[in-house]
């Protein structure tokens, strides 16, 4: 009898797994349809390409063309996305390049929304037109120079081998907190000058479960989206228990990465003087727990400090993101980027400093001096003007 029932059992529990996994399947399938009907399509194009031997390591290609979160990105013959420039300034234009990263090129979003354009747009509208023509000029150009994945030592080099030769008036270096650190590894510069590819975050990216996880999210936009809710239940956790301080104990001067980011944003600063165009960083916050437990503070707090020390002209732009919730600033829950929403904030907050500032000590009846963007004048380098030649 008993050797009877055995062979029932084990079918019955064959029956009930096959139903489970078909369940499963089903229930999957629904998933992705879902998912796949209520996100962009997936990217598609190549928009870099590398460059050997140069610590750069990569550029965006000229004239290549892509898909980004549903977005076209083009990028335009001199190498970043926006429209086409002369090399030669205008006369009466007042110039400001944007350094960064993926946040200041606006990866899903149009080029048209991101905040160095709004910002041209705010300063062409009056009473803002104003300050152009206190600085003596007629017209303001914003340039994106934002490129996904650069830190702050490509973003010198890029500005060195491509950008001073637009002749900005100022500069401005849009400062993400990872720009201390990369989990795939960043090129950073020691204090001998030495440039090398260096691992500045504990990385288990070679371990088996993260080889299938990477896998299975790349293969599955369900098994992305659900990867996505937990590490974002696994993050809030950590950061409503004070635990996650991964940028703000990256943040010292005995971290590698930190020590390069002040040390570009000082060269950065310097290569500015000596082209007399104005410098200013702005620091972009972590777009998570925008609320008054924002994690992040103590890092917001030490790069302010050492830009205090260095003489480094700087703004914080994280007044602006307070008290809103992320998702809604995100361009979809896979690309927690800024969306229009938030590219405006960021203008917004830049164009407040800007006001404040009044693009600097141009010559005009209502220009102060002395300038919060250009160095003092030195025997070896007369102050500028700021005028287009």
């Amino acid at each position: 009898m008993r050797a009877a029932t055995r062979p029932s059992t084990v079918r019955q529990l064959t029956a009930n797994l096959i139903a489970l996994l078909l369940s499963i399947a089903v229930l999957w399938g629904i998933g992705e349809v879902v998912v796949r009907l209520a996100t962009p399509p997936p990217d598609a194009g190549d928009l870099t390409e590398p460059l050997p031997n140069s610590p750069r390591v990569y550029r965006l290609r000229p004239g290549s063309v892509a898909r980004r979160s549903g977005i076209s990105v083009r990028i335009n013959s001199g190498g970043f996305r926006d429209r086409e420039y002369p090399r030669t300034k205008p006369p009466g234009v007042f110039r400001i390049l944007l350094l960064g990263d993926s946040f200041t090129m606006g990866l899903g979003v149009p080029a048209e929304s991101t905040y160095a354009k709004r910002l041209e747009r705010s300063l062409a509208a009056p009473p803002v037109r104003a300050l152009v023509s206190a600085a003596g000029r007629d017209s303001v150009e914003t340039l994106n120079f934002g490129v996904g994945g650069y830190n702050t030592l490509q973003e010198r080099l890029f500005l060195e081998e491509i950008g001073f030769g637009y002749a900005p008036d100022l500069v401005v270096v849009g400062v993400n907190l990872n720009d201390v650190y990369d989990e795939r590894g960043r090129v950073v510069r020691t204090e001998g000058g030495v440039v090398e590819h260096r691992d500045l975050g504990a990385s288990d990216g070679g371990s088996p479960i993260r080889r299938f996880r990477r896998t299975i999210t790349a293969t599955s936009r369900f098994a992305s989206f659900l990867d996505y809710r937990l590490d974002q239940l696994r993050r809030r956790l950590r950061e409503d228990s004070g635990a996650d301080t991964r940028f703000n104990e990256l943040f010292r001067t005995d971290n590698p990465g930190y020590a390069s980011l002040t040390r570009e944003l000082a060269a950065i600063r310097d290569a500015c003087a000596a082209h007399g165009a104005g410098f200013l960083a702005a620091l972009l916050p972590n777009m998570t727990n925008l609320d008054a437990e924002y994690p992040y503070r103590a890092a917001h707090a030490a790069l302010a400090a050492s830009a205090d020390s260095a003489g480094l002209p700087f703004v914080d732009l994280l007044a602006g993101f307070l008290g809103r919730k992320p998702e809604t600033l995100w361009v979809s829950w896979e690309n927690p980027h800024p969306n229009a929403a938030g590219q405006a904030i960021l203008a917004e907050g830049l164009l407040a400093c800007l006001k404040e500032r009044r693009l600097g000590p141009f010559s005009g009846p209502s220009a102060p001096t002395p300038s919060d963007f250009l160095p003092p004048a030195t025997p070896d380098r007369p102050a500028t003007t700021g005028r287009s030649p």
